[in-house]
C-alpha cells in the first residue's frame, strides 16, 4: 500500500506562503480586492439575515404572549397567503423552464428539416 501511495506523497503541494529565494522574508500571494470585498459582503449578508430573523422571532413570541387572541386573529390568514404565494412561485418556475426548453405558446415551432433535394419531412409538397 505504501508503494502505491508514494507518487501521491512525492507530488509538490501548492503553498499559501512562499519563501523568497534571496531572503528569509515571507510573502502571501496577491488576492484581488474584489474577492475580499465579495467575501465581506457575503459574511455581512449572513449576519444581517441572522439578526433580522432573530428580531422577528422575538417580536412574534412577545406578540403571542401579550395578546394571544389578537395574534391568532392576525395570523389566521397567513397559511392561505403562503399557499397562494407558493402556487404563484411554482407557476413562474414552470413557465420559465418551459421557456428555457423552447416551448412557445402560439409560436410556429421549429422549422421542418429539409434534405439535400429540398424535400421536407412534412409530407408531399403541393404544386
Amino acid at each position: 500500500m505504501l508503494c502505491l501511495s508514494a507518487p501521491l506523497l512525492a507530488a509538490p503541494r501548492p503553498r499559501l506562503i512562499h519563501r523568497r529565494p534571496h531572503g528569509h522574508r515571507l510573502r502571501v500571494p496577491h488576492v484581488p480586492w474584489q474577492t475580499i470585498l465579495a467575501g465581506g459582503a457575503a459574511a455581512g449578508g449572513v449576519v444581517f439575515a441572522y439578526k433580522v430573523a432573530d428580531g422577528i422571532q422575538k417580536g412574534t413570541v412577545e406578540a403571542a404572549r401579550s395578546a394571544p387572541e389578537t395574534f391568532i386573529g392576525k395570523c389566521g390568514g397567513v397559511p392561505g397567503t403562503m399557499q397562494a404565494a407558493s402556487a404563484v412561485c411554482v407557476l413562474i418556475a414552470i413557465a420559465y423552464l418551459a421557456w428555457r426548453v423552447g416551448y412557445r405558446p402560439g409560436g410556429r415551432g421549429e422549422e421542418s428539416a429539409t434534405d439535400a433535394n429540398g424535400r421536407s419531412d412534412n409530407g408531399p409538397q403541393g404544386g
